[in-house]
């Protein structure tokens, strides 16, 4: 049901463009981070799209675990990235890039 949706009922452009824009702040923060401090603090960004399993594992220190293939490709996104990069699959670039609101053929610009 809704209830089981994690997207909260949002198209995956939507979603994908508030992953994108949390990545832009991030480094950002760390741009202002470096400035301010002098510290030289640097990142690798990987996001992918695919289908993940999630929940808390463990008794005595319980864990937020993720695995599957979405998790795994964006690891390898960001491994494999350059430095204070957003590295992004094409199936998460396709997505931010679609129009979320299809027009009709007579509506789509000339």
């Amino acid at each position: 049901g809704p209830e089981d949706d994690p997207s909260g009922g949002l198209d995956q452009h939507t979603v994908c463009r508030r992953v994108l824009e949390v990545a832009r702040v991030m480094l950002e923060s760390l741009e202002r981070h470096r400035t301010e401090t002098e510290q030289d603090v640097h990142c690798r960004i990987g996001i992918a799209v695919g289908t993940v399993v999630s929940g808390v594992l463990g008794r005595l220190q319980p864990r937020f675990h993720i695995f599957g293939r979405g998790v795994r490709a964006a690891e390898k996104l960001e491994q494999t990235g350059t430095r204070d990069c957003v590295h992004a699959c094409d199936g998460f670039v396709e997505a931010v890039a679609a129009d979320p609101a299809p027009r009709a053929a007579d509506e789509l610009p000339r």
